[in-house]
C-alpha cells in the first residue's frame, strides 16, 4: 500500500457489504471511458487473507472512474 493510505474500513467474507461489492464488481463494463483522461490509479479496495496477506487489490481513477486490478486489467 502507498504510504499515505489509511485503513478506513474491515469487513469479514460474510459481511453483507461484502456481497454488496460483489454486486457491484460484478456489473457489466460498457467500455466507455473519458479519452481525455491519463488515469491516475489509486488503491481502494485491498483484499486480505486470514493471515493479513494481500491477495488482490482494486484500484480506480477518481477523474474518469476507470477500474483496474492489481494485475494492470
Amino acid at each position: 500500500p502507498h504510504p499515505t493510505a489509511h485503513k478506513t474500513s474491515t469487513f469479514s467474507f460474510k459481511d453483507q457489504k461484502m456481497a454488496d461489492l460483489e454486486k457491484v464488481l460484478k456489473i457489466p463494463f460498457r467500455g466507455e471511458s473519458d479519452w481525455m483522461c491519463s488515469p491516475i490509479f489509486r488503491e481502494m479496495v485491498v483484499f486480505y487473507d486470514s493471515e493479513r496477506e494481500i491477495q488482490a487489490v482494486l484500484h480506480v481513477c477518481l477523474t474518469c472512474d476507470q477500474l483496474m486490478d492489481g494485475e494492470g486489467n
